[in-house]
């Protein structure tokens, strides 16, 4: 899936815009999304463009959002994220001890 010039922009202002409620930086979600810091940069400034969508799903995937909250034209519900890890890593030593 790739998008028209309108598309990008609406998605490169969308996704900072997603990026900046959930208190993460750019390095957070470069890290979050499994990209170097300049390629997730490039997406955001418009430097990459036709981003395919299997990208776009980790992008998604790094905000704790559905792929339909990345396109949609209303704001979502936002919860502020407070771990810099993966959405996928699970602290092992975060089990309460009895």
């Amino acid at each position: 899936m790739r998008f028209s010039t309108n598309g990008d922009r609406f998605f490169r202002n969308r996704i900072r815009k997603l990026r900046e409620q959930a208190g993460l930086t750019q390095a957070d979600m470069a890290e979050r999304s499994g990209f170097s810091l300049l390629y997730y940069q490039n997406i955001e400034a418009g430097r990459r463009t036709n981003t395919p969508l299997h990208t776009i799903e980790k992008i998604a995937t790094a905000l704790e959002i559905s792929l339909h909250e990345v396109f949609a034209k209303t704001p979502p519900v936002m919860v502020r994220i407070k771990s810099t890890a993966p959405p996928h890593y699970k602290n092992p030593r975060s089990k309460r001890r009895r």
